[in-house]
């Protein structure tokens, strides 16, 4: 992560030049903005510069309410959502966090309805009361959407393949998640599982390097008597990159090397209780709808080893 040096106010004249130098500085491909007043800002600009925000078109209501319920949505150039997510505020001990829950019917239906009828297009979010009546739209990204990251729904990444032209769809993971409400926003994943099965390339090893997370899971998963097999399409016997990199080949209850076309899901299935970890979008695909397990993406590896 690169810390930029603090920007003068969006309203003073030395905004677009020092915001353009730093740009140029740091390469900086894409801008989020994460407050009214730079989605103002950066509105009036035009298409000046690359920005990553919510669109759309007919007027929204100017002053939100906070609601009971808050409903979190992506949707597609086509003002069709993608994901419909549903989080509530739960107190435990005198602590309070965000949590998500199962959305109703009847709010999938309304957030379908204003997504078409205000053509929004990206992240989004409603906020509903108890009788489920809409009491506010926010048309752009919030902190706390980062709850749904532990359950494979990245609300920035998708709007950043949609800017590339890149086609998108969501694979979520269906595990209660939850998310303390003062920052920093920490997440944990509530799952029962008697059965890992963790990939290696980019999981286990990335860049060249052992994923410590990954590794602290699996000791972790070992104290808990719970087998982890290492299944992956490695080019070469894994054990010898294994060996390499000073992994043991023992904390695994098997090593499963597809060197076909075989798919994950036919190693998987007959195991008990199994969650799937992988980094790779298309295998977390294929074993979640042709089997349905749970399927997570390596960064989610710290929510799983969290208590809730």
């Amino acid at each position: 992560m690169t810390t930029i040096d603090p920007l003068p106010d969006t309203a003073t004249p030395l905004f677009k030049d020092r915001l353009t130098e730093s740009i140029m500085r740091h390469q900086i491909a894409y801008i989020v903005p994460t407050t009214s007043a730079a989605r103002a800002y950066f509105k009036a600009q035009g298409t000046e510069f690359n920005v990553l925000d919510t669109s759309y078109m007919s007027p929204l209501p100017s002053v939100p309410v906070e609601g009971d319920v808050i409903l979190d949505a992506y949707s597609d150039k086509t003002a069709t959502p993608l994901f419909i997510g549903c989080r509530s505020i739960r107190n435990k001990e005198g602590h309070s966090f965000w949590e998500t829950i199962k959305t109703p019917a009847k709010l999938k239906s309304l957030a379908i309805d204003t997504a078409q009828k205000h053509r929004l297009k990206g992240a989004w979010s409603l906020t509903v009361d108890t009788q489920h009546n809409l009491t506010g739209i926010h048309a752009f990204i919030t902190p706390e959407m980062a709850l749904y990251r532990a359950i494979g729904v990245n609300f920035i990444l998708l709007m950043l393949h949609e800017a590339r032209g890149n086609s998108v769809s969501v694979l979520a993971t269906d595990m209660p998640a939850r998310a303390q409400t003062i920052f920093p926003y920490k997440t944990s994943l509530t799952t029962k599982y008697k059965t890992v099965f963790l990939d290696l390339d980019d999981t286990l090893i990335t860049h060249g390097s052992i994923n410590k997370t990954a590794m602290a899971f699996i000791h972790q998963c070992k104290e808990k008597a719970i087998p982890v097999y290492l299944i992956t399409r490695h080019y070469r016997d894994p054990e010898i990159t294994l060996h390499e990199y000073g992994v043991n080949a023992a904390l695994f209850k098997g090593i499963i090397w597809i060197t076909d076309d075989t798919p994950k899901s036919a190693h998987i299935k007959n195991a008990p209780e199994p969650i799937f970890i992988d980094d790779a979008f298309s295998e977390r695909q294929e074993v979640g709808m042709s089997i349905k397990v749970p399927c997570i993406a390596p960064d989610a590896l710290e929510a799983l080893m969290i208590k809730s």
